[in-house]
Parts: structure tokens; sequence; C-alpha cells
């Protein structure tokens, strides 16, 4: 059963496993009762790791490099630029004026993601038709 990831336009991401994308997108209707989420993406690879609290509760750790990277790459391709676009011109992401190029970044992916859904044209990318049917295949 293949794994779907999807955002929402708070920047939140959620991993389901389902039959099909729009069974995805129905058991996220009924688990969350909320609008639909603005776009649900295949994922061929997934590791996350989790912490047992004191308390019982669960709080996430990290993920896998090549987690990670589907997440900034696809999900987030904005955010992924301006990491290693930071890193390539202040020598470190994590510097101050890296951190403002991220931020900057973040706003935009979030601003992208809640502009109206998939299906409004600003959100939409091109792709020729042998793109889209093994697009389909995989969906």
């Amino acid at each position: 059963m293949p794994m779907y990831a999807c955002t929402w336009a708070d920047g939140q991401i959620t991993f389901i496993f389902a039959r099909t994308r729009k069974s995805a997108m129905k058991q996220l209707n009924r688990e969350f009762d909320t609008e639909l989420p603005f776009e649900v993406s295949v994922v061929n690879h997934f590791m996350a790791t989790f912490n047992l609290e004191e308390d019982g509760g669960i709080s996430y750790c990290d993920t896998d490099d090549r987690t990670s990277d589907l997440i900034l790459d696809k999900l987030f391709p904005e955010v992924g630029r301006a990491i290693s676009d930071a890193a390539d011109e202040f020598g470190d992401s994590d510097s101050p004026e890296g951190r403002i190029v991220i931020r900057k970044a973040v706003e935009e992916g979030r601003a992208r993601i809640g502009r109206g859904g998939a299906d409004a044209p600003g959100n939409m990318q091109w792709q020729t038709k042998a793109e889209a049917k093994a697009k389909d295949k995989v969906e």
C-alpha cells in the first residue's frame, strides 16, 4: 500500500498509507474534519525517529537524509533552495544571514500552499505528456 505526503496550508505535513490518492484524501477529511490538504504526493521512502516521553507522550526526533530531501526538494522546494543558497552565500545556513534567508523561504512556502490549493494556476507546474503519464501511474 503506498504512502502519501499531504501538505497543509499552515506548512504541516501528514504522512498516511492508503490504496489511492482519493482514499488518502477521504481518510484525512474524516480524521481531521477539515478542508482537504493542499497537495497529496506519493512517497517512495520514509524514515522518522520518535521518542517516548516520560509522561507517555510521543515527540518527533529526526528523519533520515532521504526523507529530509523529499520534504525539502519535493514538498517545500523554496526552503530546500534557500538552505543550499544560504550555505553557498554565507558559508553556513545557520549563520544569522542564512537564517533570515531560510525564514523568508518558509514564509514563501506557506504562502504558496495557502494561495488556494493545488488547482490554483499559480500553484500548478507544466509537465510533458510523458511526465503526466508517469505521475499518473504512481498516483
